[in-house]
């Protein structure tokens, strides 16, 4: 059991959960905080996590009984359904379907969830993620593990390959691995806000 008087954060990350620790000491709030350790956790554990993915989130305003809940989860093409999918002989749909692919809801949500409660600029709460892309950071044990399981999936795919592999090899626990490409995309979001990310702004 984990107590703080003044704030408490967890995440899967050590690193993740420094940052966002890191944001309660420099005066941040709690969802700076949290948007910092996600946006952290989504370029030191891509293979559990990223922004190409979806977010939810529930929110306790200033500690109040009142919960805010924020559905950030990715939407299916509005032409798509289950009809449609069985006249095409499709009753099921794979992880890797083009089928399955909907249109990713966390950057949205960071912005969203920022803009009601945040305190901190996005570019400063947004900043630890982008230096950890763009400098590095130590690949973990539970992270290598992950990142073995999903070579196959990437060997398959060129451009993840490029991002995620070297020589067709995952990188070992120790490995200090970099994502410079991902770090473009933060930092772009940083000052663009959510249209950098869904208009190309």
């Amino acid at each position: 059991m984990t107590y703080g008087l003044n704030g408490a954060i967890a995440t899967s990350s050590a690193h993740a959960s420094q940052v966002g620790l890191g944001i309660l000491k420099s005066g941040g709030n709690a969802m700076d905080a949290a948007i910092a350790a996600c946006a952290v956790q989504c370029v030191v554990d891509p293979m559990q996590t990223g922004i190409g993915g979806d977010c939810f989130a529930l929110v306790s305003p200033k500690g109040s009984a009142e919960i805010d809940g924020l559905n950030g989860s990715g939407r299916a093409p509005s032409g798509l359904s289950a009809d449609l999918l069985l006249e095409q002989g499709i009753d099921e749909i794979s992880l890797t379907s083009p089928h399955a692919i909907t249109t990713p809801g966390a950057i949205d949500a960071w912005v969203r969830l920022h803009e009601k409660y945040g305190s901190m600029e996005f570019a400063d709460i947004l900043a630890p993620a982008i230096d950890a892309a763009e400098n590095g950071f130590v690949v973990t044990q539970r992270t290598s593990v992950d990142w073995q399981l999903a070579t196959e999936k990437l060997l398959q795919n060129e451009a993840a390959s490029a991002l995620f592999l070297k020589n067709g090899e995952p990188p070992k626990a120790g490995t200090k691995w970099q994502l410079p490409k991902l770090a473009a995309t933060l930092k772009a979001v940083a000052k663009s806000g959510r249209a950098a990310f869904y208009e190309a702004r």
